[in-house]
């Protein structure tokens, strides 16, 4: 990921489509990522610096194995990203009812190691709390 004005929400810069990365997907939109959050988080940065709208489309590219019709969905928390559309090498899905999106952080899921990891995070959080 590259940073964008990511200590301010003064960029004019909006994305109009994404492609995440995914191990499984749903027709529903729900998607599972490799683990550790690191799409989620860079997703939920980018809404925060306003460089990801609700106008902006979110692609996943999987192998047809990878479809699911359906997922369980007491496995999603509200700062998973799901996608609007799944192309795979036979079809492309366009999910027919858009799913709830992240609104930006959630700073109470981070931990320190966390924001040692990502220090943008704790730039930002440090600048929203002074």
């Amino acid at each position: 990921m590259w940073i964008i004005s990511a200590y301010a929400h003064d960029t004019d810069l909006k994305l109009d489509m994404i492609v995440i990365g995914s191990v499984a997907v749903d027709r529903d939109g729900r998607r599972i990522g490799k683990g550790n959050g690191y799409v989620d988080l860079d997703f939920a940065l980018l809404v925060h610096c306003g460089v990801i709208t609700n106008d902006t489309l979110i692609v996943t590219t999987v192998h047809d194995a990878q479809v699911s019709e359906s997922l369980p969905t007491d496995l999603f928390k509200s700062y998973d990203v799901p996608v609007d559309m799944i192309v795979t090498p036979t079809e492309v899905i366009r999910v027919a009812k858009r799913l709830p999106r992240p609104q930006g952080i959630e700073w109470h899921l981070l931990s320190n190691r966390r924001l040692g990891i990502v220090p943008v995070l704790k730039v930002i959080k440090e600048k929203e709390e002074a």
